[in-house]
């Protein structure tokens, strides 16, 4: 009876996995001193180099085929950025805005109608109740309109996706002045130093994107243009270019109606942010500041040609002629 029990136990013994370990490398691995550490190497990142590489082949092109210092390539590729891949945005945008402005009419004729709706429902539960009533129905009725058209409210946001694509821009320009940290790579800090410094350490290592050309290239007072801008100019050149594009944003075209309490605020925000754009970007390159306000240059010309090309005309209720408009026109007459 022992036997066999010992022959089951072997044999269960047998059947069990054995560990990847074995006892010599186990005493091995118990043996070693506390002071030794395994490296491995990091993968380097390469989605960012998969959306830098098109930029910087883009500004090496420019500046092979035209022969310019940089100086004068960095706007001309500004200007070409602007007009093949955010004009036509901008142009779409223009044109939903004018859709949508001609269904004002349709939208104030829903209006009256729903404002009469409501009365009649719920008009003995007080004004704020069937305010609420009214403002529900005609949030449902507009939503339903402009989808039906194609024109919804998310479309009119589209220029945001012109983000990604400057930010992209900047990080080249970035790479190619030499510098240890651009936009991206404030933005990416901000996830924590788990993250962020073999990130930024990867970054710092992409030599192979370094101009030298750049810090003989300049113009004027700027002759370097991978280094800051020793008198401080650009800067406060940029802050006003991005103000007036603030400022040309804030301004209603058609009838200079009010715009909305969010709006209004948007806007003081974004005058506030301009403003501090001098004294906070003083020490970026000269490069980057010159591809700043190129494009912010560009961006105020292209939506003044849009505002004259494609108008956005708010069709509204006709005034009525004063009394004293007709008296004077009868007047003008009798004489």
């Amino acid at each position: 009876m022992s036997i066999a029990i010992a022959t089951l136990s072997r044999g269960r013994a047998a059947l069990r996995p054995k560990p990847k370990w074995s006892n010599a490398n186990a005493n091995a691995f118990l043996q070693s001193p506390p002071t030794s550490r395994a490296f491995h190497a990091s993968p380097r990142p390469r989605f960012l180099e998969t959306f830098i590489a098109p930029t910087h082949t883009l500004f090496e092109g420019v500046h092979s085929l035209t022969g310019l210092p940089w100086a004068y390539s960095i706007p001309l590729t500004a200007i070409v950025i602007r007009s093949f891949i955010t004009l036509p945005i901008s142009m779409y945008t223009r044109r939903i805005q004018q859709r949508r402005a001609e269904r004002l009419p349709l939208l104030s004729a829903w209006t009256i109608r729903l404002h009469r709706e409501v009365m009649a429902q719920s008009g003995h539960l007080g004004p704020a109740a069937a305010q609420a009533a009214l403002f529900k129905k005609l949030g449902k009725q507009r939503a339903e309109m402009l989808q039906r058209a194609g024109i919804e409210t998310w479309k009119i946001f589209l220029p945001v996706l012109q983000l990604p694509v400057f930010l992209i821009v900047i990080e080249t320009l970035r790479m190619m002045s030499g510098t240890d940290i651009g936009l991206l790579g404030t933005l990416v800090s901000s996830f924590g130093s788990s993250y962020s410094i073999p990130f930024l350490s990867a970054i710092s290592s992409l030599t192979a994107w370094y101009e030298p050309t750049l810090a003989t290239e300049g113009m004027m007072w700027f002759k370097d243009l991978t280094a800051a801008d020793p008198e401080g100019r650009l800067s406060y050149i940029l802050s006003g270019a991005m103000l007036m594009n603030v400022l040309h944003f804030g301004k209603h075209e058609a009838e200079k109606l009010p715009l909305p309490v969010g709006v209004q605020r948007l806007n003081r925000s974004l005058v506030v942010i301009c403003c501090l754009i001098g004294p906070l970007l003083s020490s970026t390159p000269s490069g980057i500041l010159i591809y700043w306000i190129s494009s912010s240059v560009c961006s105020k010309i292209q939506a003044s040609v849009l505002a004259r090309t494609m108008p956005v005309r708010i069709i509204a209720p006709c005034k009525p002629r004063s009394f004293q408009g007709i008296r004077s026109s009868m007047a003008n007459l009798l004489k």
